[in-house]
């Protein structure tokens, strides 16, 4: 059986993969808030003292997901001209070819990005982790050449 984490990793990865692909070539700003589940309540809390949103425990993995997304290099931050950090995220190379693949040898099947946004809007969450896993699967043997 999967851990929990991985199952959660997975459908938020897919969900970030469905946003970008869609977009694509444009970049888009990611908020825990869209891609959570529970939404905003469940990616942030109001501190009180300050009126600062914080991130809850969710919106940390939500974060999180990013960071190694990142490393992993299937996304990355687009800065603005006049901001120091990157606020917009967009697909690598790596990242689109991942998600523009034909799982198998159908060559008339979906792409991975078109299974992961298809699951995005119906909800098919074991469609979703299975595609995520399929990408960074093939991520990895791009990555060693394989």
């Amino acid at each position: 059986m999967t851990p929990q984490n991985i199952e959660k990793f997975d459908e938020i990865a897919g969900k970030i993969f469905a946003a970008l692909y869609e977009s694509f070539p444009v970049a888009r700003k990611l908020d825990a808030k869209e891609f959570v589940e529970g939404g905003f309540d469940a990616a942030y809390f109001v501190q009180e003292r300050t009126g600062l949103h914080l991130r809850t425990k969710e919106g940390d993995f939500f974060e999180s997901t990013i960071v190694w997304l990142t490393a992993a290099g299937y996304i990355q931050g687009v800065s603005k001209e006049r901001e120091p950090r990157p606020h917009d995220i967009i697909l690598t190379p790596k990242g689109l070819e991942v998600l523009k693949a034909v799982p198998g040898s159908l060559t008339n099947s979906p792409t991975l990005g078109e299974r992961m946004l298809g699951a995005t809007k119906a909800g098919g969450k074991e469609v979703m982790r299975a595609a995520v896993k399929e990408a960074l699967s093939l991520g990895i043997k791009m990555t060693v050449g394989g």
